[in-house]
C-alpha cells in the first residue's frame, strides 16, 4: 500500500500543501478548523512523516529562493550567480530557479519552492502575484524593482533593493550632452516597469541639460540585439540629425552599434552612445562602450545580507535600499 504523504492529506482536506505542512510541522498560522480536519484525515490515512524529509525540514532557515526571469540575459544569470556565493559564504543553501520556459510557470516554480521548504525567496527582476506569496509565507527580497501599494497593503513580508535608475538618467544624459551631443533617444529592448523608471529619468534630465529629446513608435524585435539594431535604423531614418543614444542594456547597445558600423554612420563622431552595464570582453559584440555601471557586488551583497535577517527573524520591517549608480567611459562618447 502507498505511504500517504502531504500531497495525499491536502488533496484529501481541500487544503494546500503549504497549510497542511505547517499543521503537520505545527509551523506559521492556520485556523483551529483547518488544524482539527487536517490532523483528523493524516490519522485516518495512516499518515507518518519521512525522517529524511524531516532531515531536510530541519534545514529550514538554510534553503533560499533565487528566481531569474530568464537563462538567456547574461546580466540575470551574472546577479544569479554572486548572489548564490554570497549566500554560500553565510553558510546558507541557494535554490536557483529561471523563469526562461514556458513550462515554467508561476504555479510550478511555487510548487517547487515549497516542497522544498525554503525559508526566503529572492526574486531578480521577476514579479509575482500576491496569492502565490502568501501561499508560501517567507520572507521576500525583490532585486531591481520597486513596490507597489498591492504589496503594501497585504501581509508579506518584503523589501527591495534596486540601482538608482533616476541618477542613471542624469549621468548618461550628462554624459551625452556634455560631449556635445543636441538631439538625443533612448533604445530599450525589454517592457517591464523599471524601463519606464530609466526613461522618464533620462528624459527630464535630457531637458535640464539642454538635448531635446526624440521618441520612437513601438517596435517589435525577436531579442534585445535585434532591438537595438533595429531602433537605432528607426531614429536614423526619422531623425538624421540624432547624435545621441542612451541604451537600457549593454546587448540593446551593442546592437544600436552594429547598426551604425553597417551603416558606415561613426560612432562616437556623429552618434554618442551610452549603455546601462557593460558586455564581458569574451563576447563577439564587445565594444568599449561608455555606460553606467551597476553595482552588481552591492546588489548581491545587500540582496543576500537582507533576506537573511529577515529569515532569521532580525529585521521585520520592510526596506527599500537604492544603490548609487556611476559612469565608466569608453570609446561611444568623445574625449
Amino acid at each position: 500500500m502507498k505511504k500517504a504523504n502531504m500531497i495525499d492529506i491536502a488533496r484529501e482536506s481541500g487544503y494546500s500543501i503549504a497549510t497542511v505542512s505547517r499543521v503537520l510541522n505545527k509551523t506559521g498560522k492556520y485556523s483551529k478548523e483547518a488544524e482539527e480536519k487536517i490532523l483528523k484525515i493524516a490519522e485516518e490515512m495512516q499518515y507518518s512523516p519521512d525522517i529524511g524529509a524531516q532531515g531536510l525540514r530541519r534545514q529550514k532557515g538554510k534553503s533560499i529562493g533565487v528566481i531569474i526571469p530568464s537563462m538567456d540575459v547574461t546580466y540575470y544569470c551574472l546577479l544569479g550567480q554572486m548572489i548564490q556565493h554570497e549566500l554560500l559564504l553565510q553558510d546558507y543553501y541557494p535554490v536557483f530557479i529561471s523563469l526562461g520556459s514556458r513550462e515554467m510557470t508561476a504555479d510550478r516554480v511555487f510548487t517547487i519552492l515549497r516542497s522544498l521548504n525554503i525559508s526566503g525567496l529572492v526574486c531578480i527582476s521577476c514579479v509575482f502575484d500576491i496569492p502565490h506569496l502568501l501561499a508560501l509565507n517567507v520572507p521576500v527580497v525583490y532585486v531591481n524593482r520597486f513596490f507597489t501599494g498591492v504589496e503594501m497593503m497585504n501581509s508579506l513580508r518584503y523589501s527591495s533593493i534596486q540601482p538608482d535608475y533616476r541618477q542613471a538618467g542624469y549621468l548618461a544624459a550628462e554624459e551625452l550632452a556634455g560631449k556635445g551631443s543636441r538631439k538625443a533617444g533612448y533604445i530599450t529592448g525589454l517592457q517591464e516597469e523599471n524601463v519606464e523608471t530609466k526613461r522618464q529619468g533620462f528624459i527630464e534630465f535630457c531637458s535640464y541639460f539642454g538635448m531635446e529629446y526624440v521618441g520612437l513608435p513601438h517596435i517589435d524585435a525577436e531579442d534585445l540585439m535585434q532591438a537595438g539594431y533595429k531602433k537605432a535604423e528607426a531614429y536614423y531614418a526619422l531623425y538624421p540629425d540624432i547624435d545621441g543614444l542612451y541604451c537600457d542594456t549593454d546587448i540593446s547597445a551593442a546592437g544600436a552599434l552594429t547598426f551604425f558600423r553597417e551603416a558606415g554612420i561613426p560612432v562616437p563622431e556623429q552618434v554618442q552612445l551610452v549603455g546601462y552595464g557593460s558586455l564581458n570582453r569574451d563576447t563577439r559584440y564587445y565594444y568599449d562602450l561608455t555606460h553606467i555601471r551597476i553595482p552588481m557586488e552591492a546588489l548581491s551583497h545587500e540582496a543576500a545580507d537582507m533576506i537573511i535577517e529577515m529569515a532569521e527573524g532580525r529585521s521585520g520591517h520592510p526596506r527599500e535600499i537604492v544603490l548609487q549608480m556611476s559612469l565608466a567611459r569608453g570609446k561611444t562618447t568623445r574625449p
